[in-house]
């Protein structure tokens, strides 16, 4: 059956029939955009996939009850939820299609509810249209000479410190919210949890807010005081390992997930400090990449993979990795200049230690961005060591192996 351009049919998505309009013919079936939704879901279907729209008698036609499209919620979005029997306006800030849930943010709270509580959205109320008579002869009264709107006024800027969701030291060793961490190492069985992370400047110390582990049998049951504390990175020593409750595990995660949106709403606040906005990406960007090498190299790997770290930030990779329109957005370290990566990613981002004391360690970086997509990828080569892992001269121990 074959369909006209611009008229209206029903197109399958997911499963489901959705009203769209057909834009152009292709090879493949036809190209549609449906009603109601964003440009970037225009798909071409198969002539099997469409179905001219259905009519019904008016009648007997019902007037369409609005609803959600779960699937096509993302975080900001505006639902209405049931508060005690009022309807109030939430903030989407997670959506998990899994277990159907969503965590949204109410007043000044986040609650979490099941798709099941969404309420529908508002019919539409209509209004009377009243014709009335064109004025015979409109006036415009002018404004006086010398008036001007009264200028914005200007928010004062913040006192608060600026805010992040994990610091990478430059040992390497990642400190983020949600950590179970120790002020000490001689007192493993004393542990805090992080709630929130301050640093001002590019110095080594840290505005630590936490809580205090409470232990029943060696396992983290629950948080009880809270306590801040000003003192070196270097200082915080973070616990792997450790055993939680369910309970727990349920806390540390409601942690991470505010500390996201709280740095997000701290760089803004802190929009105009640019030392603040490059250290944050430099944090992001060693936290992603320590974190995807890891999950990259292995032995049954192919010895060469490319790492896509997400959307280029244009104001700060620039500055951080050196791309410009001078080197195409492409620079590549080779295995004698991996050390100029240290001041950014931490030591020890370029090796993976094994079992049987070898390790592997990366010959070759590069990182680029894709003018198409603005999207930022490192590609990096590894090889397998013939020698022993020494933490001070790994490098050195790798300089005659084959790269």
């Amino acid at each position: 059956m074959s369909y006209v351009i611009g008229n209206k049919c029903e197109g399958l998505h997911d499963g489901r029939w959705f009203i769209c309009t057909i834009l152009s013919s292709e090879d493949e079936g036809y190209k549609v955009s449906f009603d109601g939704w964003s440009r970037r879901f225009d798909a071409v279907l198969t002539a099997d996939c469409i179905r001219p729209r259905s009519t019904i008698d008016c009648r007997s036609r019902k007037r369409y009850r609005p609803s959600v499209n779960f699937h096509k919620l993302l975080p900001d979005d505006e639902v209405c939820i049931d508060v005690e029997g009022i309807r109030k306006t939430a903030v989407v800030r997670l959506v998990d299609p899994i277990l159907e849930l969503l965590t949204v943010e109410c007043g000044n709270k986040e609650v979490t509810v099941a798709f099941h509580d969404i309420l529908p959205p508002e019919e539409p109320t209509p209004t009377p249209v009243k014709k009335r008579k064109p004025a015979a002869s409109p006036q415009v009264t002018p404004l006086p000479a010398g008036t001007a709107p009264l200028p914005e006024p200007i928010s004062a800027p913040s006192t608060v410190a600026p805010q992040f969701a994990s610091i990478v030291r430059l040992d390497g060793t990642e400190i983020s919210c949600g950590d179970l961490v120790n002020l000490s190492s001689n007192s493993p069985d004393l542990m805090f949890v992080v709630l929130e992370l301050y640093k001002e400047g590019t110095g080594d110390d840290i505005l630590l807010k936490a809580q205090k582990c409470d232990l029943s049998e060696g396992v983290a049951v629950h948080v009880s005081t809270n306590f801040s504390l000003t003192c070196p990175v270097s200082a915080v020593h973070k616990l792997l390992g450790a055993k939680l409750s369910s309970s727990m595990k349920k806390a540390l995660l409601d942690i991470r997930h505010k500390s996201i949106v709280r740095v997000s709403q701290s760089l803004q606040l802190h929009v105009g400090n640019r030392s603040y906005q490059l250290q944050a990406r430099r944090y992001q960007l060693a936290s992603k990449l320590r974190c995807e090498i890891q999950k990259a190299i292995s032995s049954k790997a192919a010895r060469s993979v490319t790492i896509k770290l997400g959307p280029a930030d244009l104001h700060h990779d620039f500055e951080l990795l050196g791309l410009s329109i001078g080197n195409s957005f492409r620079v590549g370290k080779s295995k004698d200049h991996l050390a100029d990566l240290d001041p950014l990613l931490g030591e020890k981002w370029d090796v993976k230690l094994k079992q049987d004391d070898r390790f592997f360690y990366v010959t070759f970086t590069e990182f680029a961005m894709e003018v198409s997509s603005r999207s930022l990828l490192a590609r990096i080569k590894f090889a397998e060591s013939t020698c022993a892992f020494r933490q001070d001269s790994y490098r050195n121990d790798t300089a005659a192996d084959c790269c």
